[in-house]
């Protein structure tokens, strides 16, 4: 009986070694298979990412590939030739050549923006002859500093930090309410600050009245020649030179 057990035991724990080497063997498979899996998901997720970066470097820069064709050099001639006759430009030798490559980036660059935006409608206009730096230089102000535009209002002032904003609509427009007048334009004078002034005011007046009534820029630069102090220096309105639109109000 001892001899049959000792047989039973044997055969028992060999049955159990077979059992713990299978299990190890399928262990061993099932790493083998999982490894394989997760080796084929790299690979196929390489492929992918390098499949996108060679598209990613096939594809054009920006909107580059939504550019129209350049226009033809004649047809951009004529339009130079219409637009200097339109807003009275005399242009001759080397200048002309400039006045007249500039023109053409600029409708290059309305064309390219007509083609990219949904919105906005871009062509030629009075300014078109002007490369950005000098219409810079011509028409606008030079940036200043938070700290700078706080000097600009008296000491007194209020700021509000934060606005209610419930039930706001989406979007709002005053144009569409009646309360704009149609651009105006300033030309060469530095008159800004006229213009802000009667651009505020009008605005404030059809709010308060419904009636919207275009004020005179011109009657403010030729006529307001008053002072304040600013930034520790008494400045003036000074027509074209400029002034200051917190003292018009």
């Amino acid at each position: 009986m001892n001899v049959g057990a000792n047989n039973v035991t044997t055969w028992a724990l060999a049955l159990n070694w077979n059992v713990v080497v299978i299990a190890g063997v399928k262990r061993q498979l099932l790493w083998l298979v999982t490894s394989q899996t997760i080796f084929l998901k790299m690979k196929f997720v390489a492929v992918v990412l390098l499949a996108v970066a060679v598209a990613v470097m096939a594809m054009p820069n920006g909107y580059d590939h939504l550019r129209p064709a350049a226009l033809a050099e004649a047809e951009v001639q004529n339009m130079f030739t219409a637009f200097m006759s339109e807003h009275e430009r005399v242009y001759v030798g080397a200048e002309k050549q400039k006045r007249f490559h500039i023109f053409r980036t600029n409708v290059e660059k309305a064309r390219y923006l007509n083609a990219i935006t949904r919105n906005n409608v871009y062509g030629v206009t009075k300014f078109s002859d002007l490369s950005e730096q000098e219409f810079n230089n011509m028409y606008l102000m030079k940036p200043k500093s938070p700290e700078q535009i706080r000097k600009m209002f008296p000491a007194n002032t209020q700021v509000v930090k934060s606005f209610p904003s419930n039930d706001l609509p989406e979007s709002f427009d005053w144009r569409q309410k009646g309360a704009v007048t149609d651009v105006k334009n300033q030309g060469a004078c530095g008159s800004c600050w006229a213009f802000s002034t009667t651009g505020n005011i009008e605005g404030q007046n059809f709010i308060k009245t419904k009636k919207l009534v275009s004020l005179s820029e011109q009657q403010l630069v030729d006529c307001d020649h008053e002072c304040v102090q600013y930034e520790g220096q008494q400045s003036c309105d000074d027509g074209c030179n400029g002034g200051k639109f917190i003292s018009r109000f």
